[in-house]
């Protein structure tokens, strides 16, 4: 039936189907239901990170174990599994795990290390990563939190946060500091960056030019004054659990 959650839960959440197959024949979907994207791990740290490699490392389709059994006996063939995404969110929270591991000669991950710097796009394209894959789902990156710590045990916290176009600002306890030229400064800033939260192109309030953002109290005024604004962004209509267990026999190929 039809499951209704707040309005901050309509911003955030989003659905992931896990593909299981065999030969390429799908033996179990299942769906989980979250808020935030967690990157889990970076490998071969020898190599430049970007978010859209981990991207890539979170979504591809991994082979199980050939000793994977059957609920009714025997091992399955050529077992599969893919992550992907079956919803997406307005807001997408994407949590990175910045411990990677280098690559030994074997080909298996060993010795644990901390990432550095990664490189974060201003836009991102979620559109591979979606059971669809057909449409362009164009986020733009609007806030970063990030912890500068020595030991891993505690650290300082600061925010990122996008005003316009090319302005940002930089919260830090009770400080509020304009960032002149953040692109350029990616590269430190992404050091410490473990929250990435971009919005939505055409799903979100588009982000304001940066002489619009001198008036900004102005146009948000208007804006949430504006009938047809309302109705573009209003929350997402309730997700049925009963529209995903009809397609439960979708065919999808690994």
């Amino acid at each position: 039936g039809e499951h209704y959650y707040s309005i901050i839960d309509n911003l955030f959440k989003f659905i992931s189907i896990i593909i299981l197959s065999e030969n390429n024949n799908i033996y179990r979907k299942i769906y989980t239901m979250d808020s935030i994207l967690n990157i889990h791990k970076i490998s071969d740290t020898k190599s430049p990170k970007t978010l859209t490699q981990m991207l890539i490392n979170n979504f591809k389709t991994e082979e199980l174990p050939k000793n994977t059994k059957k609920n009714n006996g025997g091992f399955r063939i050529n077992p599969r599994k893919i992550l992907k995404l079956y919803t997406l969110p307005r807001y997408l929270i994407i949590m990175i795990n910045k411990t990677g591991y280098h690559i030994n000669s074997k080909g298996l991950e060993s010795n644990p290390v901390n990432i550095d710097s990664f490189v974060i796009p201003l836009v991102l394209n979620m559109k591979d990563y979606t059971i669809q894959g057909e449409n362009e789902e164009i986020y733009d990156l609007t806030g970063i939190i990030s912890n500068y710590t020595s030991t891993g045990k505690s650290g300082h916290y600061v925010a990122y946060t996008r005003k316009s176009i090319t302005k940002w600002n930089m919260y830090s306890d009770s400080l509020c500091t304009p960032i002149p030229d953040f692109s350029d400064q990616l590269d430190r800033i992404s050091k410490g960056a473990y929250v990435l939260i971009y919005n939505h192109k055409g799903k979100t309030i588009p982000i304001p030019s940066d002489k619009d953002y001198e008036n900004t109290t102005t146009i948000a005024a208007d804006t949430y004054k504006n009938e047809d604004y309302l109705n573009k962004y209003q929350p997402y209509k309730a997700v049925s659990y009963t529209h995903l267990r009809a397609h439960e026999t979708d065919s999808y190929l690994v």
